[in-house]
């Protein structure tokens, strides 16, 4: 959630300086490998690329062939946090600079028009922790919608924000994201509702007003809820209480993969395979 006032140091999303001079970050330009295309009955129109730090590729976050990228790499255990950030025509105002908001590895990846791509590139380009997606000209996805011509999204049709939140699902699929987090670039701050202290009212309000935290602790939560194995235990949560005045088999019993807790004990490669293997048998619903 967006709040309109940061106190200083409590939240680092930090615009750089114009008179900063940042250590300089070799960057590789790369498109999509064409040994992924076949994953997904999708056609991707020319001009998709991307602008790599070199670190993303020695440390195997990113993985290449000849032809182009052929993987982001999501690590069990929440080791390595990707963020995908859709943003235009904000280069000196959006709020992308994530250094400090979290204890472990994370990779952004900036969604931009083509437009908007080297005016980004010139401004961020020694930001170690973001690549820079080119969207693709265009888009079709009327094969895998059963030929809904809604969902082709030629050259030169209007779009907007739904069309890169469509190819970034497209993109994390085709390089083996199973989960990545879609942020806005306004994002000043984060607070959690804490039910212990907000009065006998229930609610919160300007004496009662909820707690800045970090923006790890909210992500690490929903991670845990989805049950990726990267979540807080169930007894931290504020809502836990709660929770467990209800019957805890009766939230685990409907078809949802990968929700019981038992699962935080199968390494996150088996779950997925696992998941994978039981929607292909049609036993889930998803």
């Amino acid at each position: 959630r967006a709040f309109t006032s940061l106190p200083a140091g409590l939240f680092p999303l930090a615009i750089p300086a114009a008179n900063e001079a940042p250590p300089t970050i070799k960057r590789v330009t790369k498109t999509l490998s064409t040994s992924v295309l076949p994953r997904i009955a999708v056609e991707l129109g020319p001009g998709l690329q991307f602008s790599i730090p070199q670190g993303f590729l020695d440390a195997g976050w990113v993985t290449a062939d000849a032809s182009g990228v052929t993987g982001f790499v999501l690590k069990p255990g929440g080791e390595l946090r990707w963020i995908f950030n859709p943003t235009g025509g904000r280069s000196n105002k959006a709020r992308l600079d994530y250094r400090g908001c979290f204890d472990g590895a994370f990779a952004q990846v900036f969604v931009l028009a083509a437009d908007d791509f080297e005016t980004y590139l010139e401004r961020w380009e020694d930001y170690p922790h973001a690549i820079l997606m080119k969207l693709p000209d265009w888009l079709n996805c009327s094969e895998h919608k059963r030929g809904d011509a809604a969902w082709n999204f030629a050259s030169g049709r209007a779009r907007g924000i739904g069309y890169s939140r469509l190819c970034i699902q497209v993109v994390a699929f085709l390089l083996g994201l199973d989960f990545v987090w879609v942020l806005d670039d306004n994002v000043r701050e984060t607070r959690e509702m804490d039910l212990a202290h907000m009065g006998e009212t229930r609610r919160h309000s300007t004496t009662h007003p909820p707690k800045l935290c970090s923006l790890a602790k909210p992500m690490k939560h929903i991670e845990g809820l989805v049950d990726l194995g990267l979540g807080e235990p169930w007894g931290e949560t504020h809502l836990a209480g709660e929770i467990e005045e209800r019957s805890l088999a009766e939230l685990h019993s409907g078809p949802w993969r990968g929700c019981s807790l038992s699962d935080q004990s199968v390494p996150w490669q088996n779950r997925r395979e696992q998941g994978l293997t039981k929607e292909m048998e049609g036993l889930v619903d998803s």
